[in-house]
């Protein structure tokens, strides 16, 4: 954005000289406060915040994260610690699980057994590092009268079953349990 090109036309057509100098001088300014503008929205919004924003953020929150936890891990433990209101209900869990990991990244029951209610939450193998922070969240929303069962869905056997040997070869074993399948 050249700040001349805003002036009225009398001005740009170099007879104005000394307004052509002020506009010089001025554009560094005016391109410093446009760039801390920009930074500003980019880091007020939580999917393109960078480093400083998501810092930011756990200072606010008074979040402490784990070295080894990534900048996505980070967004992803701020945006669980903001989506999480009471009162609780199924619904807003669902909402929250949905925005945090999507709909496909786990499944939700709810059961009475022996006069006990169950909530029992299943993610799915991809989502396995996130497992502390969606505990924390539930726990912080889910009811205390309510039993809650958090649960990862590992590989077994049984999943491997579709594969030959041949396609197996290239992972360990680690990985044929604890990663997603090809």
């Amino acid at each position: 954005m050249q700040l001349i090109y805003y002036l009225p036309p009398r001005f740009n057509d170099g007879n104005a000289r000394e307004v052509e100098e002020i506009q010089k001088a001025v554009q560094p300014e005016l391109d410093g406060v446009r760039e801390y503008l920009e930074r500003i929205f980019t880091e007020s919004n939580l999917d393109l915040m960078t480093v400083w924003g998501i810092e930011r953020w756990e200072r606010v929150l008074g979040i402490t994260s784990p070295v080894y936890m990534t900048l996505e891990d980070r967004r992803f433990a701020i945006k669980a610690m903001l989506n999480s209101q009471t009162p609780y209900t199924d619904y807003q869990v669902r909402r929250i699980l949905n925005g945090l990991i999507g709909e496909e990244g786990y499944s939700l029951t709810r059961y009475l057994e022996a006069g006990d209610q169950i909530l029992h939450l299943q993610l799915k193998i991809a989502n396995k590092n996130l497992y502390e922070i969606i505990y924390e969240t539930l726990d912080r929303i889910v009811s205390a009268e309510l039993l809650f069962i958090l649960a990862v869905d590992w590989n077994r056997w049984i999943d491997l079953l579709p594969y030959t040997w041949a396609q197996l070869s290239n992972i360990t074993w680690h990985d044929a349990k604890e990663e997603e399948l090809p």
